[in-house]
């Protein structure tokens, strides 16, 4: 909805500068990828960070609050 609201609301472009910001965009876009595959093989991984942000169960695994 983001995207949709920011396109709807600004105006284009104009031609004169659309290929300095579709390099502008391609650089951040690889810049992103590349922080991405470097935090992919060596940052934490999704389970240990999930684990971290909701802690431990209260309760072991069947048991139900009585």
């Amino acid at each position: 909805m983001f995207v949709r609201f920011w396109l709807v609301n600004n105006p284009p472009l104009p031609d004169t500068a659309r290929p300095a910001a579709q390099a502008m965009g391609k650089e951040r876009w690889e810049r992103f990828i590349e922080a991405l595959n470097r935090r992919m093989e060596f940052g934490p991984r999704l389970k240990n960070e999930v684990s971290e942000d909701i802690g431990p169960e209260p309760f072991g695994p069947g048991e139900e609050n009585q």
